[in-house]
């Protein structure tokens, strides 16, 4: 009996797994990384995470595969908005142009 029910809770295990996989693929990240993997990189200080951590210490960080991830369509879930790119000021862009005229002259 004591077979059958380690048997069982590794079954279970799987398929929780496995549901933890699919949800995160379809949230555009790698299909072989789960869900606490892909916050724990993207997402430390999120509520989520805190909520986990508080369940199981340490649970995302733990999580973490580096070795997963590569094939993600989207980086994180975007809980946080993103920052603005830096553009040059106009006076840098001026020096740049007379800069090539001379070079191409």
């Amino acid at each position: 009996m004591k077979k059958f029910l380690k048997i069982l809770g590794k079954y279970l295990l799987n398929i929780l797994i496995s549901i933890d996989q699919l949800i995160n693929t379809l949230a555009g990240g790698d299909p072989d990384e789960t869900i606490s993997s892909r916050l724990g990189k993207f997402y430390k200080n999120s509520f989520l995470v805190k909520i986990l951590n508080w369940i199981d210490s340490n649970h995302c960080k733990d999580s973490i595969e580096e070795d997963e991830g590569k094939d993600r369509i989207i980086d994180g879930f975007r809980l946080e908005p993103t920052k603005p790119e830096f553009k040059k000021p106009k006076e840098d862009l001026v020096e740049e142009d007379k800069q090539k005229d001379i070079i191409y002259k």
